[in-house]
């Protein structure tokens, strides 16, 4: 379901930029590596021990976290640096910047 759900929002998003009205933009274009890992990462239902509040559940400490943001965002809650997502050379984070930096060019690029 949130798997779903957020791949519905990140293809809406591309669709009000007109990304998939554009037969000049590649497949390669309309993926979104890094969104892509933070659903799978959320649907394995991680423990998260390394943020103080960031329970990942607004049940177990992310209530103002849910409150602020919504639900979504705080199943989404990954920490940094995590294998699978942030790291390596070819992570979901490196692929997204190549998309971002072929899409809009290098220098207007930061994450």
């Amino acid at each position: 379901m949130l798997q779903q759900s957020i791949r519905e929002n990140v293809m809406e998003s591309r669709e009000t930029r007109g990304a998939y009205a554009d037969p000049s933009v590649s497949a390669a274009q309309q993926r979104a590596p890094y969104a892509e890992a933070l659903v799978h990462f959320a649907a394995s239902s991680p423990m998260s021990l390394m943020v103080p509040g960031h329970g990942n559940d607004p049940a177990y400490g992310a209530q103002h976290l849910t409150e602020l943001f919504g639900e979504r965002v705080v199943e989404l809650d990954a920490p940094l640096m995590l294998e699978g997502i942030d790291l390596g050379p070819d992570s979901p984070l490196v692929q997204a910047q190549q998309l971002a930096a072929e899409a809009w060019g290098p220098g207007a690029v930061g994450f």
